[in-house]
């Protein structure tokens, strides 16, 4: 493509319009009819390669919005509805600050419904989860210590553990081939991340680590595993994780898995830690939801384990981009707000219509979410949307304390600093002067949040990237080399950069 024909697309804003349109993509609103772009942004543009003829089903979003008078400065196909990945933490995490507080935090609980007499527990424990997703083994040997500091040796009756009181999924995200550690479930207890390690053996098979009485793994050279995939799960409905893995694939000495049933997980560990005080206690049980009040009647808390508070939970998300974190803090935020459990999905609605009612002054359009991490293609919405409201909202204050402010902005990874803005982002003039969350899926590619320019004004930014035609068929089970994936993602950030630095220079 030519830098004249380049030029006339740009002018129109339709470049990266054409091909999402046959798709039938939705817009927050008519894409608008801009002013030519100015030539240093063109010819970044055509120098990224993101518009040449390996990249024809590329769309690309971006938006510049001046933080002072909260106008659009500059735009490229600002109005179209494109996927942003874990740009989409930023929405959720705002959310469930508003909405919980950031001090808040989650709870687990050790119950009792039994007497204490002579070392024994003469009755049921019941670990009750809320859904924390920070959860280790030190809350869980916590809770355990709190009871054997009582003299208890013996628990007469049965653990169980309690998943009612929050939503419980398998994995996060609807694609994929299973077996993906990132792609993990979430539930009323969650532990390691629900995520666990499997080394190789000496007899050439795994083990599992810790070792669990529901945690099998075997060699199944017959089972019918699908292109892509290394580890097979079978669901046999009984809460059990059951593998598979193949002798005719390479594994490396240490793997992890997705832990496909965290409640069940987190009670077998905790029975283990207990047992490994030397406290007497049979095989952890569900709590049946009917047998709630029966088993609750007269229970006694004997400890509560704390998480860190939200906004700690909110800034590690943020940097480290936690998809577990997230959708724990999303479903327990539209939860208070719903007064009722809630999927991933109706927490995701929840939030939208709290954002709509709300920062009615932001150009919502057709935004839609299915969940909070945007471990999904199908969270979709405009650079102008999020430009907009990253300059409404970046001042937010969380506390009212006026000696530990906390602001949305300090979320932010920093450039220079934090996450992979630390490498890619420290030169100078931009190091210390940017804060941003990225995203990242195969064939999507995403930056947001604001920046101080050469001029010292502060601004609002939102760019993303995406192949629609490759990412969609990924969604539909389709194999592809990784290597494409991560050129076009190495592209991508490229190109973000020269936006960004073109930006500065001339703002």
């Amino acid at each position: 493509m030519d830098v004249s024909h380049l030029q006339n697309f740009l002018r129109n804003a339709l470049v990266a319009v054409l091909y999402p349109l046959t798709l039938g993509l939705a817009y927050a609103s008519p894409p608008l009819l801009v002013p030519a772009i100015p030539p240093s942004l063109e010819r970044v543009i055509a120098n990224s390669k993101m518009t040449g003829p390996s990249e024809r089903h590329t769309s690309l979003g971006m938006a510049l919005v001046d933080i002072q008078t909260n106008q659009l400065r500059e735009e490229y196909n600002a109005n179209a509805s494109l996927p942003w990945a874990s740009v989409s933490k930023m929405l959720t995490l705002y959310y469930a600050l508003s909405i919980l507080g950031p001090q808040n935090t989650f709870q687990t609980e050790l119950l009792t419904n039994g007497k204490i007499s002579n070392s024994e527990v003469r009755g049921d424990l019941i670990l009750k989860g809320g859904g924390d997703p920070s959860l280790n083994t030190d809350g869980l040997i916590n809770l355990a210590l709190a009871l054997k500091s009582q003299g208890i040796t013996k628990i007469t009756g049965r653990l169980f553990y309690d998943e009612n009181h929050f939503y419980n999924q398998s994995k996060i995200a609807n694609f994929g081939v299973g077996d993906e550690a990132y792609n993990q479930s979430i539930g009323a207890l969650n532990l390691y991340f629900n995520r666990i390690q499997i080394v190789r053996s000496s007899g050439n098979g795994f083990r599992p680590v810790p070792e669990l009485p529901h945690f099998h793994l075997a060699a199944d050279d017959q089972a019918d595993f699908v292109q892509g995939q290394r580890f097979k799960f079978l669901d046999n409905g009984q809460c059990m994780e059951d593998w598979r893995y193949s002798n005719n694939k390479r594994y490396e000495a240490l793997e992890e898995l997705p832990i496909k049933h965290p409640s069940r997980f987190t009670a077998e560990i905790f029975a283990d830690l207990l047992r490994a005080i030397q406290i007497e206690i049979g095989p952890p049980e569900l709590l049946p939801m009917e047998k709630q009040n029966e088993l609750y009647k007269n229970a006694q808390s004997i400890a509560i384990h704390h998480s860190p508070p939200i906004f700690d939970l909110a800034r590690s998300a943020m940097e480290y981009s936690n998809n577990l974190y997230t959708e724990a803090m999303l479903i327990k935020a539209a939860r208070q707000s719903s007064s009722k459990n809630v999927t991933l999905k109706e927490a995701a609605d929840t939030m939208l219509v709290w954002y709509k009612a709300n920062a009615p002054k932001i150009p919502w359009g057709d935004i839609s979410m299915i969940n909070g991490s945007g471990l999904t293609a199908e969270n979709r919405f405009a650079a102008n949307t999020l430009a907009s409201w990253i300059s409404s909202t970046h001042l937010t204050k969380f506390s009212s304390e006026t000696t530990s402010p906390q602001y949305y902005w300090a979320l932010l990874p920093m450039a220079g600093q934090n996450s992979w803005l630390k490498e890619r982002w420290n030169q100078p003039n931009i190091a210390h002067r940017l804060w941003a969350k990225t995203g990242t899926l195969d064939f999507v590619q995403s930056m947001a949040g604001i920046f101080v320019a050469r001029s010292g004004k502060l601004y609002a930014f939102a760019l993303t990237a995406a192949n629609l035609l490759e990412r969609e068929k990924l969604d539909k089970g389709e194999q592809m080399p990784q290597a494409r994936a991560g050129q076009f993602g190495s592209k991508a950030k490229s190109l973000f950069m020269d936006i960004i630095k073109d930006w500065y220079e001339r703002f």
